[in-house]
């Protein structure tokens, strides 16, 4: 059986995942905007500091409390989908190959986006 492999982050959506996930959590009072701003800028050799310490800061989240901020993440990522990302998405389905989406987003997250686009599966961050 085939399957195919698709990466959240720019590549299946031009809406970053974990901008609309920090503005979810901040909105919902599940992290501080001080806190992450300070770990994110304080010259850290990370590639993208935000997702790190945004992750860090979500540790041991329950996932009922990330699982009510799905329709603020969902929405704009999908809205976001590249259109040809979405006709390939389709035409997998069609010829029967499976669709995975992956992200460094929590699992519950990406697993609300996958099913929103049809997709077979996710695999994401655990928290």
């Amino acid at each position: 059986m085939a399957a195919a492999f698709f990466v959240l982050e720019r590549a299946v959506s031009g809406a970053p995942a974990t901008r609309a996930l920090g503005r979810a959590a901040l909105s919902h009072g599940l992290v501080a905007r001080g806190r992450i701003l300070r770990r994110s800028w304080s010259g850290s050799d990370d590639r993208d500091p935000f997702r790190t310490n945004l992750l860090d800061t979500l540790a041991g989240t329950r996932s009922t409390d990330l699982d009510a901020l799905g329709p603020e993440i969902v929405g704009p990522v999908v809205v976001g989908v590249h259109p040809g990302t979405f006709s390939r998405l389709r035409a997998h389905a069609a010829d029967g190959i499976d669709t995975y989406l992956l992200s460094a987003v929590p699992q519950t997250v990406v697993d609300r986006v996958a099913a929103a686009l049809g997709m077979t599966g996710a695999v994401g961050t655990p928290l």
